[in-house]
């Protein structure tokens, strides 16, 4: 009698084979098929109810009492929710963390801090230098899942702290801890522990060389908040950004400083990236950002200078470099300014980011000031997204960033003359709103100083 064949079923996609496999060729995950012949279970069938009935879920917040970051988890920790933070090695996830631990157990919340990175020992070191040593904080070292399970059902928390997932590993998964397998099996069963008992539950990832987060991309699909914490090594400077968010706005952020008491948060993160600008520097202009719902004003840094025959030198740092690269060839092309050998050096001091396409006009600007040798305008505040033909292009949060600007002490804002035209050409006494349509317009305010350019629209 021929023996029943049995396929292996990768757990990701459904691919099946005849054998094991260690990576899947058809989604390419790895460690993902699973051993063939599980019995079947009896199905418990859930009851379907109205969706207007349904009560509702996060209604119920635990504030932080960090303005920018409640904003940014959309209120506050949400009962019964997990959280992922990742970041890379020594950026401050611990110490951020047992800082949040100890202000929600001094309001009255009883905190589980599972170490299985450090030592219980080592863990009372760090918190005594913060400060951080409520009673109310239960820590354990634990580095099976299942022994962590037994923890939180005898401890009863209301919220629990592992870190990091990547130590932990489960009896019922195959391969070392950190793998893929045990991983997604760890976070699934944590993600189990939450919604049952109405935990709340944060749980540190580490990053790849490429800054991603490690391990499979389900688990960034399992969990409900997604947080990540940048920084520059040596910089005091750190960014909380959350790229998910079940329970409220996402692409927002938090900008933090490390200090000897911990990290604190920055009521003004404007002030704080350009304290250190000089002002009447060729190459130097200042942009508004908006990061969500938060309108930040950065300096753009623009170095051009000649480089050697057929091999100009091109480093960006804090901005998309295949966007400089589009922009570079705008210029070259559309506004005749040879730079094809030149030596571009670009940089966003402080450690933010320019990923969004209103900061071109910014860039470009930058770049012919310090070819041209010409300070910009120091007053002066730039947005605006630039296209192929060379047109500046309307752009989304206007208003945010003139607010911004007129908080920051600014006087003039060069920006699309489609948005100048939305707002009405509203200006002040406070403010003048210039109106620009082409990269020519912008480029001539640029060399003049705005001394000749008509204020509507060049």
């Amino acid at each position: 009698m021929a023996r029943e064949k049995k396929d292996y079923i990768c757990s990701n996609c459904g691919y099946r084979s005849a054998k094991w496999l260690g990576r899947c060729p058809s989604c390419g995950e790895w460690e993902s098929f699973e051993t063939p012949g599980a019995e079947k279970t009896q199905v418990n069938v859930s009851k379907p109810v109205s969706l207007a009935e349904a009560t509702g879920d996060g209604e119920e917040r635990w504030l932080i009492g960090w303005r920018f970051t409640d904003r940014m988890l959309g209120g506050g920790l949400v009962p019964g929710s997990l959280l992922l933070m990742g970041g890379a090695p020594g950026v401050g996830k611990s110490t951020l963390l047992l800082q949040w631990a100890d202000i929600l157990s001094s309001a009255g919340k009883k905190v589980l801090y599972c170490s299985a990175e450090e030592s219980i020992a080592q863990l009372r070191l760090r918190a005594s230098r913060l400060g951080a040593l409520s009673p109310g904080i239960l820590v354990v070292a634990e580095r099976r899942v299942e022994g962590l399970e037994a923890v939180i059902e005898s401890a009863r928390p209301d919220l629990f702290i592992l870190d990091s997932i990547q130590m932990v590993h489960s009896d019922q998964a195959g391969g070392a801890p950190g793998s893929l397998s045990q991983v997604r099996e760890c976070a699934a069963r944590l993600m189990e522990i939450t919604k049952s008992k109405g935990i709340t539950g944060i749980i540190v990832g580490h990053i790849t060389k490429e800054g991603t987060l490690a391990g499979p991309k389900s688990m960034e699909h399992m969990v409900d908040v997604v947080l990540q914490l940048e920084g520059e090594r040596g910089g005091a400077t750190r960014i909380l950004r959350v790229s998910k968010n079940r329970y409220g706005p996402t692409l927002e952020l938090a900008v933090l400083t490390m200090t000897k008491k911990g990290l604190l948060e920055v009521d003004n993160p404007s002030q704080l990236f350009l304290k250190d600008r000089q002002p009447n520097t060729p190459g130097s202009v200042v942009t508004a950002s908006l990061e969500g719902n938060s309108p930040l004003l950065l300096e753009v840094q623009a170095l051009v200078g000649q480089g050697a025959q057929g091999m100009p030198r091109r480093v960006v740092m804090g901005a998309e470099v295949n966007r400089v690269f589009f922009l570079t060839a705008v210029l070259e092309k559309i506004a005749e300014i040879p730079l094809g050998n030149c030596d571009i050096f670009l940089n966003v001091p402080g450690g933010m980011r320019l990923a969004e396409p209103p900061a071109d006009l910014a860039i470009v600007l930058a770049m012919v000031s310090s070819c041209w040798s010409i300070p910009f305008l120091s007053d002066t505040v730039v947005f605006g997204e630039i296209g192929l033909g060379g047109e500046v292009r309307t752009v989304s949060g206007a208003i945010q960033r003139i607010q911004e600007a007129i908080r920051m002490g600014f006087k003039r804002v060069l920006m699309p003359r489609g948005n100048a035209e939305e707002l009405g050409w509203r200006g002040s006494k406070r403010l003048e709103v210039v109106g620009v349509k082409r990269i020519e317009d912008a480029l001539q305010f640029c060399h003049n100083g705005g001394a000749d350019f008509e204020k509507k629209g060049g």
